[in-house]
């Protein structure tokens, strides 16, 4: 089987697409280039929203980025058997402090959860967030954040086990599409990957 098929099909079992549902749009329609300027012209405000952040934004992502999106909370004090009125003193202190920073955390994650999704906040400004995430969800399949996927798909797992004759043509129409859009976006993929990063980096990834 041709890795294009193949991996049209991995798509399709991952659910991006179903042979028992019409297909959607840019599945058999191939990218525009006005398709490709229109998502890179949000993600590139969505990137300069985490580039060019700045107080409390970009203080949220360097506690982020110094912790690798991992933030960690006091640990409660290990007490054996009955807690003395100072350990228990001790202990109420240690809640405080705990929720205190717990409380911190969540307004540091939400801050740079909000950046990181600053490109769909931009399209929603912009009354386009559903066309923005349908480009967003075809060309980011096309052009992975981690570089070209080899795909292989064998066996029952990757669609019906006896395709019908519009289903091989479907596939064969996705597959073709698929093509197209990968040489359409070849250009542009170093930078949309880079993109993608800047955003990703604001949760630590």
């Amino acid at each position: 089987m041709r890795w294009e098929l193949a991996f049209v099909l991995l798509i399709l079992s991952a659910g991006v697409a179903r042979a028992d549902a019409p297909p959607k749009h840019y599945d058999i329609t191939p990218l525009s280039q006005a398709d490709v300027d229109f998502y890179l012209s949000i993600k590139r405000s969505g990137a300069d929203c985490v580039i060019h952040a700045t107080g409390a934004d970009k203080q949220a992502l360097d506690i982020m980025r110094q912790n690798h999106g991992v933030l960690k909370i006091p640990a409660l004090p290990e007490i054996k058997g009955n807690p003395t009125p100072a350990q228990i003193a001790q202990l109420q202190a240690n809640m405080t402090k705990i929720s205190a920073q717990a409380t911190a955390n969540a307004q540091v994650q939400s801050r740079a959860a909000s950046l990181a999704t600053c490109d769909e906040a931009i399209a929603q400004k912009r009354g386009a967030k559903a066309h923005y995430d349908e480009l967003r969800g075809i060309i980011e399949v096309a052009v992975p954040i981690l570089g070209d996927i080899a795909a292989s798909c064998g066996g029952d797992d990757c669609g019906p086990a006896h395709p019908s004759a519009a289903q091989l043509a479907l596939w064969k129409t996705e597959a073709a599409v698929l093509l197209a859009d990968r040489a359409l976006l070849k250009p542009h993929a170093d930078e949309i990957r880079k993109l993608q990063k800047i955003l990703m980096s604001a949760m630590g990834l």
